[in-house]
């Protein structure tokens, strides 16, 4: 099942026969970002109204019925945070954290509460600059650096354990998307259209 956006406040969804249909009409409100939430059983959609006076997170199951809704003041103004244009991207991690990769990253526990921040490795020798997000079944949240050309792996709280750098590659790309699939292996869509997977857990 593939869920997308077709106009500003539609999400399509296209079935293993390839139909197409209609999984949600927002009416008020613009997706700004779309990921797996509770284990992979339902689907979060982060939204802005038309007016950008409010943001939520609604979950719905697979026949596009809404399960739950979480609005916070605080999660809005970060939603809407982004200076360079790039795209916000979410991901809900075991502990039902919500991690926001957007000039920073920053993160929500499950009621909308602010925990804390990740600005960063110090050392990087260019500014952070978060893309896409990624958890894997261990917790560890992994964040595509697209300046540095690395990617961040942290704990839970946000501690940096390793850094993958792909600045050696004789390709000249930037990591922008990541996922970490069944078989523990890491997919990095890459700025020059490539998608490049690397056995990440052994």
């Amino acid at each position: 099942m593939i869920i997308f956006r077709k106009t500003s406040n539609c999400l399509k969804l296209i079935n293993e026969k390839d139909e197409e249909r209609t999984f949600l009409n927002l009416n008020d409100y613009v997706p700004v970002c779309i990921y797996l939430a509770e284990r992979n059983t339902q689907i979060a959609v982060a939204m802005l109204n038309s007016a950008v006076t409010e943001g939520k997170i609604s979950k719905f199951n697979s026949h596009g019925q809404c399960l739950s809704e979480l609005k916070s003041k605080l999660f809005f103004r970060h939603i809407i945070s982004n200076d360079k244009g790039d795209p916000t991207c979410m991901v809900e991690n075991v502990n039902g954290d919500i991690y926001i990769s957007n000039t920073e990253v920053d993160v929500f526990d499950k009621n909308g509460n602010f925990r804390f921040s990740y600005k960063g490795w110090k050392n990087a020798k260019f500014p952070f600059h978060p893309r896409g997000i990624c958890t894997d079944i261990m917790g560890n949240i992994l964040i595509a650096d697209e300046d540095n050309r690395c990617i961040h792996v942290l704990d839970v709280d946000l501690n940096l354990q390793k850094l993958y750098d792909l600045s050696s590659e004789k390709e000249k790309f930037c990591p922008v998307a990541l996922v970490v699939d069944d078989y523990q292996c890491l997919s990095v869509g890459c700025s020059d259209g490539n998608i490049r997977v690397f056995k990440y857990i052994k």
